[in-house]
């Protein structure tokens, strides 16, 4: 087989200009969880953001945002487990920290 792709479909494949996800660790996780997993697999180095907006940005439809932020801790937790993220943190003020795991950042970028 041979593929022939216009240069410009190539460049979106060149240097830092896509996210690859690990399917491994892809497969053992949740649906909230799978979408965390590709939201911040495009984030070399996440910022804060807030509890509502991954709420709102991920489409939940979760009544309140209480049920939304266990959930949430959950699926940060699975995340932390699949080693994906090294660490997370949520703030007084309802902001989410993560820290990706290094080496993975290193290898995808």
């Amino acid at each position: 087989w041979r593929v022939w792709l216009e240069p410009e479909i190539v460049k979106l494949f060149e240097g830092m200009r896509y996210s690859k996800i690990i399917w491994d660790q892809r497969k053992k996780l949740h649906p909230l969880a799978k979408w965390l997993h590709a939201y911040y697999s495009s984030h070399a180095e996440p910022f804060p953001v807030k509890i509502v907006t991954l709420k709102d940005a991920c489409g939940s439809k979760m009544k309140t945002v209480k049920h939304f932020k266990a959930a949430l801790r959950r699926a940060l937790v699975d995340l932390v487990s699949v080693g994906f993220l090294q660490t997370y943190w949520i703030d007084a003020n309802n902001l989410v920290f993560v820290q990706r795991d290094k080496q993975l950042t290193l290898l995808e970028f």
